[in-house]
């Protein structure tokens, strides 16, 4: 039987020395192009991104992981429970077979429905199991189950949107 295993990383801290960095390697990449460009040669206007490859990869993973802590700290009010709900997701993207990314944007869509921080990734999980059970994404089961929540009632559209997706 084979095995799935899951790699989850994160990264922190002050990135943008390595910003500026990558920035002048890049400026300096495509004035090289444009040299040999001029000179006869050719080089693909592409050729700074797989230079930069996992540099490049950890410094967006970092970026977006910024991002998405200032996102919650901003929904919840508090840098502390932001901290807190990433890594229970973090956490949570571990253990089962969703993207972090897909994770993430279905966990800010509950917190906009008004979800506590504290039940979001318990109904996550359920969702999850939902989601997986049945095929389907779980951020379109996410969006389901927070517009009933909010309307406080299940009307015929929102049965039928549920009963399309299993």
């Amino acid at each position: 039987m084979a095995s799935v295993a899951t790699l989850a990383v994160r990264i922190t801290g002050d990135v943008s020395d390595v910003q500026n960095k990558l920035d002048r390697m890049a400026q300096s990449l495509e004035a090289t192009a444009d040299r040999l460009k001029s000179a006869g040669g050719s080089l693909t206007a592409g050729l700074s991104l797989p230079l930069l490859g996992v540099g490049g990869a950890a410094l967006k993973a970092a970026a977006d992981n910024e991002q998405l802590k200032v996102a919650f700290s901003t929904m919840l009010q508090s840098a502390e429970k932001a901290t807190s709900l990433m890594s229970d997701l973090s956490s949570f993207a571990a253990e089962t077979p969703f993207e972090s990314a897909e994770i993430q944007r279905a966990a800010k869509m509950l917190l906009a429905y008004g979800v506590e921080a504290d039940s979001v990734t318990d109904n996550m999980r359920r969702l999850g199991d939902l989601a997986a059970g049945v095929g389907v994404r779980l951020e379109d089961l996410s969006y389901l189950y927070g517009t009933t929540m909010v309307q406080g009632r299940m009307y015929t559209a929102d049965l039928n949107q549920f009963t399309s997706r299993g």
